[in-house]
């Protein structure tokens, strides 16, 4: 069953972004982010778990967090990301709560150095 969301919940100001590529000053091909239009919102950010693995001899703190935000008539999938002041959210997967266009569920993987 879908719980209200209230306004307070929300107190987390988030923008999600896509990838694209650009070409930098020696003309190489890399990767950029930008925010998509209207993709500034308002989201709950809650830590759900986490754990470490190694990463090219070092090791890497990952933790698992939910975003719930509001529906918009918005394509969100695990090709966007999103950003929070610094911190950078890798969507793993997005959940549309019991297919009602009222709440997205997102599971993220935020990777700390």
């Amino acid at each position: 069953m879908l719980k209200p969301l209230q306004a307070g919940q929300l107190r987390h100001r988030v923008t999600i972004q896509v990838a694209s590529e650009a070409r930098n000053s020696h003309g190489e091909m890399i990767q950029t982010w930008a925010a998509i239009d209207r993709g500034t919102v308002w989201a709950m950010i809650e830590r759900a778990g986490g754990t470490e693995q190694l990463v090219n001899s070092q090791t890497q703190a990952i933790a698992t967090h939910k975003l719930t935000l509001r529906y918009r008539n918005l394509t969100i999938t695990n090709e966007h990301r999103i950003l929070f002041n610094s911190r950078v959210f890798n969507i793993v997967s997005v959940e549309n709560i019991d297919e009602r266009n009222v709440v997205y569920e997102l599971m993220c993987q935020e990777v700390a150095a």
